[in-house]
């Protein structure tokens, strides 16, 4: 049975399960998220919180706080019932497969760049990677630490899947740079050989 919504809308609506509040709560938590995809949408939220609100999905409850006004959402029971379709099986093509990888696909046309620049490809991304299974590293501790199972396991699998991507950079640079070897010895091979035919035709 389809939920007929996105990603970020589904999100969304499991945050507001878990936690009734505001845009601006929400669009902090997505904001500090180590998931480019997650923080770089974090300006859509508003306008993401007036569609579900349209669809009956969110409640709306108006609060004052000192002199000023805001909007407090709680999931609706058609939210709620929505949330469970979403993540209930049977579960989408596109939600078990392999995921889009802008890394992997840039690394599938890295024969158009010379050999030095592919090593500072490998490079570059091989520390940034780095850097950021650090800050992975610490935001499943934090979630460990607060005793939501499901919170740890979630930044529990964003870090295996990113070493497991540092652990695929690192045999493609290590390839690469044996297959430089080999071609850099047959060249001097091929050098050295030609200049003995050289020598022996008198040239």
């Amino acid at each position: 049975m389809s939920s007929n919504i996105s990603e970020m809308e589904g999100a969304v609506l499991g945050l507001i399960w878990a936690n009734p509040g505001t845009p601006y709560e929400v669009r902090r938590v997505m904001q500090h998220s180590p998931n480019p995809s997650w923080s770089g949408s974090a300006g859509a939220i508003y306008p993401l919180f007036r569609r579900l609100e349209r669809r009956g999905l969110l409640v709306a409850r108006r609060i004052k706080t000192g002199e000023r006004q805001g909007t407090v959402y709680s999931i609706s029971k058609d939210g709620k019932r929505t949330l469970e379709r979403w993540i209930a099986p049977p579960l989408s093509r596109t939600t078990i497969g392999v995921p889009a990888d802008p890394l992997r696909t840039r690394a599938r046309f890295l024969g158009i760049l010379p050999d030095n620049e592919r090593k500072r490809f490998l490079g570059e991304a091989i520390a940034q990677l780095q850097q950021h299974i650090t800050i992975i590293r610490a935001d499943c501790r934090k979630r460990k630490a607060s005793g939501d199972v499901f919170s740890y396991f979630t930044a529990r699998g964003a870090l295996l899947g990113c070493n497991a991507r540092l652990r695929w950079l690192m045999e493609m640079r290590n390839a690469l740079a044996r297959r430089l070897g080999t071609n850099h010895v047959r060249a001097v091979g091929e050098g050295e050989m030609n200049r003995v035919k050289a020598a022996r035709s008198g040239f």
